[in-house]
């Protein structure tokens, strides 16, 4: 059975497909999308799906994250700690994201309930061959803008990490480093 012999048997016009996407908005569509390993996110309203991961891209997500895993202590201890793919709302309209890895802390606002809705504290994002200007830009803009307090992009090629840490509602970008992450807020020094 092929595509549209499906939309005759059903009796799909072009019009009920319009009507259907129409029915619903952005965040209830995202909302709907099976749970899946691909990274699917809604910003703005606007879904973007980058392709899968890389070997590198992965082995550095888990290096960095088992490194923050170890060195978890003190207000730290109680925090916690999430890698993608997983799911996190920074508002419930337009905005819902997969950052690599979040950090919570404990006096966070935010709900995890399944999915984490809020702004996390500490986000890493790994570029990916696909999607690097994504990152470095519409991602650093949207946290930004919902003030997280700490934001850092890895380049797993290079090694080369560049931080942002929220100061009176804007990011300041911080001295670029290579192969580690000098978290202020974590009060930890994060290598890979």
């Amino acid at each position: 059975m092929n595509f549209f012999s499906v939309f005759q048997r059903n009796k799909v016009t072009s019009y009920n497909i319009l009507h259907m996407a129409c029915a619903y908005t952005s965040m209830e569509y995202y909302r709907s999308i099976p749970e899946a390993n691909n990274p699917v996110e809604l910003i703005d309203n606007v879904l973007h799906e980058p392709g899968a991961p890389y070997y590198v891209h992965q082995k550095v997500v888990l290096d960095i994250a088992f490194n923050i895993r170890l060195r978890k202590k003190g207000k730290l201890k109680k925090g916690t700690l999430v890698t993608a793919p997983f799911d996190v709302y920074l508002d419930e309209v337009a905005n819902a994201v997969q950052p690599d890895i979040i950090f919570i802390l404990p006096d966070n606002p935010g709900v995890l309930k399944g999915q984490f809705h809020g702004v996390p504290d500490f986000i890493v994002e790994v570029l990916s061959q696909s999607d690097r200007k994504h990152d470095q830009k519409v991602k650093l803009e949207l946290y930004e803008r919902f003030r997280v307090k700490e934001y850092w992009i890895v380049d797993p090629t290079t090694q080369m990490v560049h931080g942002y840490s929220l100061v009176r509602r804007r990011f300041k970008a911080l001295s670029p480093q290579k192969g580690k992450i000098n978290s202020r807020l974590l009060d930890l020094v994060i290598t890979f």
